[in-house]
């Protein structure tokens, strides 16, 4: 398994433009965390539901790589007893990517998620999706996050943004 990490990332080195000048991008968007899980308490069902939550931060694009800082809000709401309690965490999510593609491209790559309000967890998994770009610097980008730590968790980023610089 390390020996085919190394070769990925030699692979990813080795590209012509790995680390071209590039740009620095402002987004806004949504996160729909897909987590449901039922509990069984002994006094009834509990269940819990991700929900719609919303952020926005900033990306850096040196070449076929990007790094960023996402500020995401993720929602939970828990049913039990007919009635329906909704609380939020906070946290800062850092994803890299490698990018395959130009202005409409898809990447690939890991986040590492920072849980900046109490009751929240760090977390840590891979992250994929594609991007549609345009000439002006607007693009639209979704992204299927699947966390390794925290019981594979899952969310759906829908960001919209624009890019400055090349």
């Amino acid at each position: 398994m390390k020996k085919h990490l190394l070769i990925l990332v030699a692979f990813m080195l080795a590209s012509s433009n790995a680390f071209a000048m590039g740009h620095f991008s402002l987004v806004g968007g949504i996160d729909y965390n897909l987590n449901s899980t039922t509990v069984n308490t002994g006094f009834g069902a509990a269940t819990a539901k991700g929900g719609l939550g919303f952020g926005g931060g900033a990306l850096i694009g040196l070449g076929v790589f990007e790094i960023g800082a996402l500020y995401l809000s993720k929602p939970t709401t828990v049913s039990f007893a007919g009635i329906d309690t909704t609380t939020s965490t906070a946290g800062i999510e850092i994803p890299v990517m490698y990018r395959f593609g130009g202005l409409t491209s898809f990447g690939i790559g890991g986040f590492y998620d920072l849980a900046t309000s109490s009751g929240g967890t760090s977390n840590y998994g891979i992250t994929a999706g594609p991007r549609l770009g345009m000439a002006s610097g607007l693009f639209f980008d979704l992204r299927f996050d699947y966390g390794l730590k925290t019981g594979n968790s899952k969310d759906l980023l829908a960001l919209v943004g624009y890019s400055f610089g090349k």
